[in-house]
């Protein structure tokens, strides 16, 4: 009988092969991760901008502040109720902040004028929006403005009044408003009141010839040129500046005893012409904000100051010495605090 112990046995066993096949698909998945990740993240908002005409803007122009790219326009649609353009427009990372109340859109194109040419930079190139930013809330609906505006970046101590005529008189939005044929403003906008009783003129003052703005201040319109004269004495033609011949603008006087400053909203009377007396007005008025001014009695008084002090030791008494300069204050001298001993030495100090 044979013994079944002394026959050999086989072991019957599963090789296993590498699966390395499975990387292949796990780090398309990876990419496809990553490249979906940054490319959320690369982009910014996205806002919707509603003017009313497209002007040939399509899909892939850009929105640019400054010059710099900051947006890319992503749809456009009409609205069938009121006729406009809806554009949305997604603005990069950085260009978040446009995305606020107060910023102003309007769409660059070729644009020919009298008195400039604007967008020719689009005769050859692709139209695109630029923008003025507003420091609001964060928003994402916007009213697109049909022009640029007159004034790109409202200063803060800047005055906006508003001026009422009769008639428009050739005014426009973006006309200079004049004081002694110098710029100090600008024409924001000329619009009809409310009721429809007079032509209101908003005007955007620099903040530093607000101090010309009195409550006895005057304004007429001086839109185009005066032609008098006689047949004896000859004609004479009165021109403020060409701009103000074709774009229209306002020039104001100031009497030699002004009154009192006026914040914004002020409302004052747009005249059709000067009177005579006005243009004799020459009162003395400083062109720089108040705050500005440097008095004499503002002005740091600095002193040379030195101060001498002695530190006992183990090793004996020595003297140490320093010289630096210090402002005199109410409070008493503002220096450095290299120039003063330390709790507990005894100080000696002179003033030069």
């Amino acid at each position: 009988m044979t013994n079944t112990s002394e026959i050999p046995q086989s072991l019957m066993t599963t090789a296993r092969t590498p699966r390395w096949w499975l990387a292949l698909p796990i780090g398309t998945l990876l990419i496809i991760i990553i490249i979906s990740i940054n490319a959320l993240t690369a982009n910014g908002p996205s806002i919707n901008i509603q003017f009313p005409h497209g002007h040939g803007l399509k899909v892939g122009d850009t929105l640019r502040y400054r010059g710099i790219i900051a947006g890319e326009v992503t749809d456009l649609a009409l609205d069938p109720q009121q006729q406009d353009v809806t554009v949305q427009v997604t603005l990069t990372t950085d260009a978040a902040f446009l995305a606020r109340a107060e910023s102003r859109f309007w769409i660059v194109r070729p644009t020919l004028s009298l008195s400039r040419i604007n967008g020719a930079d689009t005769i050859i190139g692709a139209r695109y929006i630029a923008v003025a930013p507003g420091a609001g809330e964060k928003q994402k609906q916007f009213i697109g403005l049909e022009e640029e505006p007159p004034i790109l970046e409202r200063k803060p101590k800047a005055l906006e009044i508003i001026c009422q005529a009769q008639t428009r008189g050739g005014l426009r939005s973006g006309a200079p408003v004049l004081y002694r044929q110098c710029i100090v403003g600008r024409v924001l906008s000329v619009d009809l009141a409310s009721d429809a009783s007079a032509i209101e003129a908003r005007l955007y003052i620099e903040p530093e010839y607000t101090s010309l703005i009195r409550e006895n201040t005057v304004f007429w319109n001086a839109s185009g040129f005066t032609v008098s004269g006689g047949i004896i004495g000859g004609v004479e033609l009165s021109v403020d500046s060409i701009e103000t011949v074709l774009r229209g603008g306002v020039s104001l006087a100031v009497p030699d005893e002004p009154g009192k400053q006026v914040r914004s909203g002020e409302r004052f009377i747009l005249h059709p012409q000067a009177d005579e007396d006005w243009l004799a007005w020459h009162p003395s008025i400083p062109i720089v904000q108040e705050q500005q001014i440097i008095h004499p009695n503002d002005i740091p008084n600095v002193v040379s100051v030195s101060s001498t002090w002695s530190v006992s030791s183990f090793w004996g008494t020595k003297q140490h010495s320093r010289q630096a300069l210090a402002v005199v204050t109410e409070q008493g001298l503002l220096g450095l605090e290299s120039i003063m001993p330390q709790i507990g030495e005894k100080l000696s100090m002179t003033i030069d």
